[in-house]
């Protein structure tokens, strides 16, 4: 060190070339966080509200992903109707029972899902699939409370001449945004 110091003379130049890296170099050495790896950047994650319990509302399409089953659902708002409710009902058009967006039934409830988009949720691989108006008996009533696999639900979504069920409301529940059982709901 002594050499350097006669080699320069200048203790300013010393100082800037073998005091301050030094320094530096303790400073920036010294730290005990943790530094950024490039590309390793934390993505940002949305904040999802986990549904559970029953909910009903129409199924429009059902489809496998990345082999699972999911089902995109519209679903229902349903309140008892009140004198409220029943003038603005009045004010909107409604398209029923083509549409289905708004249906009053006769126990004094209303169902709306109109201007709703569909949601969709994972299909559990042992869902329970209950069916009101999938097959007759002989004498041409309906065999009520008709199990079905998923294979053949999802035949009722795909076939033309089934377009019906999407206008059919069902009975969904949900057990963490996953679905447990679909239940048709008979509406005759």
């Amino acid at each position: 060190m002594l050499k350097m110091f006669k080699k320069y003379r200048n203790p300013l130049t010393v100082f800037l070339l073998v005091v301050m890296p030094l320094i530096t170099l303790l400073f920036l050495g010294c730290k005990n966080e943790k530094k950024p790896i490039p590309g390793d950047e934390q993505k940002s994650i949305e904040s999802i509200t986990l549904l559970s319990g029953e909910k009903y509302g129409y199924i429009k399409n059902i489809f496998l992903k990345e082999e699972n089953y999911f089902v995109s659902i519209v679903f229902l708002d349903y309140q008892l109707k009140s004198k409220e409710v029943e003038a603005k009902q009045k004010k909107i058009s409604q398209q029923f029972p083509d549409s289905l967006e708004v249906l009053e039934l006769p126990d004094a409830y209303l169902i709306n899902a109109k201007g709703k988009s569909p949601d969709e949720y994972l299909v559990n691989k042992s869902v329970r699939i209950v069916m009101q108006t999938l097959n007759y008996d002989s004498t041409g009533n309906f065999k009520f409370n008709e199990n079905a696999d998923i294979n053949k639900f999802i035949k009722l979504f795909t076939a033309k001449e089934f377009q019906r069920y999407k206008k059919i409301p069902f009975k969904i529940n949900l057990s963490k945004n996953e679905i447990t059982s679909i239940a048709e709901q008979y509406v005759p």
